[in-house]
């Protein structure tokens, strides 16, 4: 399948114009805190996660576990019109439906308006005042890059700091290896990967997952993605140091199909050369033929991505992964 883009050259001009106008808008957002010699860490706060889903049953139950396995006090669960057992699996490994996102089709603006008053309703209602929220979609696994755990890595974060950045690692089937194994940190066989590199602050972060809410300061608002976060009080303190996620999209591949065929960005113009490109793709990805893997990042316009085993990328990755025991292991993996 020709997976390569016949974009105009006003198009190409259009979309290098619109990446660089993003860019410069998303650096003003936050400001890099250099950590301190002697941080002053807050004295106990809660640490909250929140994932929206939709048909995310063979995965769902493992990156709920992630963020346990991170420290999390609670996991929050918004729903968009699952029609697998995502719910079911959610909640028995130990998620809380909060929300349901009840668009037939995809809206982010609209899931991000959702996400962003679930945080403020929940913190305003709970006994803490300070709650670190991480967010994240069904299919990832964030961590610190370093190791250790994320409650570990806010424990010792200067009080500024309201915003912790990530990098991305797009994760692919790599030969020799199972293609999802329920229970098993996905990174621990999915070795091969890409570090998507469009960033959106000056640490060069992929995305920003770790959101400080604090009763009675000028709130955090996320943006599309949660790739930036914006304040009206001005640049968010953002800390000197990486997260990274693990982005595990391509599991089972009779799944993954169904999951690309059914979802609704397909249909939306904006969503839809992109996930177009994906589904032209499969052949590609599950034959290992990185050449004819289509690269998203805007600025280029031709198939192809370098992979490399994700414990050999640089900046260094820490190999030590977190391990748990699923409540409910979820479908096969020939499903």
């Amino acid at each position: 399948m020709d997976t390569g883009r016949k974009l105009s050259f006003s198009a190409k001009l259009r979309l290098r114009i619109n990446h660089l106008r993003n860019t410069r808008r998303s650096l003003r957002l936050s400001r890099i805190v250099a950590t301190p010699a002697r941080p002053i860490p807050l004295e106990s706060f809660g640490f909250y996660a929140l994932v929206m889903t939709r048909d995310e049953e063979e995965v769902i139950a493992d990156s709920i576990a992630n963020a346990f396995a991170q420290g999390a006090d609670r996991v929050l669960l918004i729903d968009h019109r699952s029609t697998d057992a995502t719910v079911e699996r959610a909640v028995h490994n130990g998620a809380e439906l909060v929300a349901s996102f009840d668009h037939e089709t995809f809206h982010e603006m609209a899931r991000i308006d959702l996400m962003n008053a679930v945080v403020d309703e929940v913190s305003s209602n709970s006994e803490h005042d300070h709650i670190w929220w991480l967010w994240f979609d069904a299919d990832e696994f964030p961590r610190p890059a370093q190791g250790g755990t994320i409650r570990q890595t806010l424990e010792q974060l200067d009080r500024e700091v309201r915003l912790v950045g990530a990098r991305s690692i797009n994760h692919y089937p790599t030969p020799g290896q199972p293609e999802y194994v329920p229970g098993v940190h996905p990174a621990s066989y999915q070795l091969m990967a890409h570090e998507q590199d469009i960033w959106f602050c000056r640490k060069h972060h992929r995305k920003h997952p770790l959101q400080r809410w604090d009763r009675g300061a000028v709130p955090l608002q996320a943006l599309s993605g949660f790739h930036s976060v914006s304040c009206a009080a001005g640049p968010i303190p953002e800390a000197d140091l990486d997260l990274v996620i693990h982005h595990i999209q391509w599991r089972n591949r009779a799944a993954t199909e169904r999951r690309l065929a059914m979802d609704g960005r397909a249909k939306i113009g904006s969503y839809q050369r992109n996930y177009t490109e994906r589904l032209a793709s499969i052949d590609a990805i599950y034959t290992y033929d990185w050449a004819k893997v289509m690269n998203h990042h805007p600025l280029r316009s031709k198939p192809g991505i370098e992979v490399i085993d994700w414990r050999e990328m640089t900046p260094q990755i820490s190999p030590e992964l977190p391990t748990w025991t699923l409540r409910d292991q979820g479908p096969s993996i020939t499903d």
